[in-house]
């Protein structure tokens, strides 16, 4: 008779030779995983370049992929990674393996669903004895950090875009003055009349002194009621946040909406507000529903 254990049956060291998980510690990591932000995955970059996933948890599915299916392939294309990241995680993967450090990388990932997500893959590699390079990794979705980023950047860009036009609206008539007082003091001196345009030179200087300093009043110069032709200009997700909002939607309900936290529907109305130039959110909803070009 023989006594030996099956395979099944086994107390594993830690994993095969190959650096392969075994299936006690695939059972161990599908319920400790459980308990963990994202998923946990082993990924193997075989010696002839074939990429090839040996474990991801079943967290995967939050990201919209089919983890029998990943699992099942012999040689992996990661088609799920965006087009536009797919080079830059290649080269980092690659790097990766070539120094055996710590791969940390952020890219985008197409679902099933078809949903675009954010995904930061960290994995510690190692080369075992076949060739192959092994990383122990998780992965987790920073999508929501990744729109609160971008939404600060639009925000900024925006602001600094309102700054410099305003900085060339002060300098262009600041220009101007600058003519006017030239023109005037040459006319006051041809005429010998100095003293008929001083006050009217000290008016025109104390004028340009108050524009240098901001104080031309520029910020409240849009007429009352004027939309500004700026719809075009807003991302697809602030066109989506607007519509919410003109829809008397809360901050709550239109993050439920688009599966974003409230923090960020907050970052997206502070900037479509600063960028229609509304003062609230009525205003912003009123210039959403008026036609950009009344009949």
């Amino acid at each position: 008779m023989n006594d030996e254990p099956q395979a099944d049956e086994r107390h594993p060291d830690e994993r095969h030779d190959d650096g392969v998980l075994t299936r006690e510690l695939v059972r161990f990591f599908d319920q400790m995983s459980a308990h963990f932000p994202g998923h946990v995955m082993q990924r193997v970059l075989e010696p002839d370049g074939r990429v090839r996933y040996s474990y991801v948890s079943p967290g995967l599915a939050a990201l919209g992929l089919d983890r029998a299916a990943i699992m099942a392939e012999t040689a992996s294309a990661q088609s799920w990674v965006h087009p536009d990241d797919a080079g830059r995680w290649r080269a980092a993967l690659l790097a990766s393996a070539e120094t055996l450090d710590t791969l940390d990388a952020e890219v985008r990932v197409i679902g099933d669903d078809g949903r675009v997500r954010w995904i930061r893959s960290i994995g510690n590699p190692r080369r075992v004895a076949s060739g192959a390079v092994v990383w122990d990794g998780i992965a987790l979705d920073v999508s929501e950090k990744r729109e609160a980023l971008d939404a600060l950047r639009l925000a900024k860009m925006e602001a600094d875009a309102a700054e410099a036009g305003k900085a060339r609206i002060i300098a262009a008539v600041g220009a101007m003055l600058d003519d006017v007082m030239a023109g005037l003091q040459q006319v006051a001196r041809r005429t010998r009349a100095e003293g008929e345009f001083r006050d009217v030179l000290a008016r025109l200087s104390d004028a340009r002194r108050a524009l240098e300093s901001g104080a031309g009043g520029l910020d409240d110069a849009r007429p009352e009621g004027a939309r500004p032709d700026a719809l075009a200009g807003l991302s697809g997700r602030q066109h989506a946040v607007l519509a919410l909002l003109a829809d008397a939607r809360s901050n709550r309900e239109i993050a439920t909406a688009l599966g974003i936290t409230e923090g960020t529907v907050k970052l997206h109305v502070a900037a479509v507000l600063r960028h229609l130039g509304a003062v609230n959110r009525t205003e912003a909803a009123m210039m959403y529903r008026r036609p950009a070009h009344p009949a």
